[in-house]
């Protein structure tokens, strides 16, 4: 169970939300195109619109607050992480 715990706080939280999202999309796309009747509800259209803001928001944000891409843009060397 520790095992678990500790993937779980390793887990990049960005890249699940964003996998997650795309899969929901494309699923979603699929299943329209491949069916002749069945249009997705405006509810069902309207929560993956919102979740891919959320995902681009939080990336946006992850991103700016990075201190490689801050020192990048301010055109210093990126800290050292005592690696």
């Amino acid at each position: 169970m520790d095992r678990l715990w500790a993937l779980w706080g390793k887990l990049p939280t960005t890249q699940v939300r964003i996998t997650v999202t795309l899969g929901a999309v494309v699923a979603t796309t699929v299943k329209y195109v491949l069916s002749s009747t069945w249009v997705p509800s405006y509810e069902w259209l309207g929560f993956l619109v919102l979740m891919s803001g959320v995902d681009a928001a939080q990336w946006l944000a992850k991103r700016t607050t990075d201190h490689t891409y801050v020192a990048a843009k301010q055109g210093t060397p990126p800290p050292s992480t005592g690696d």
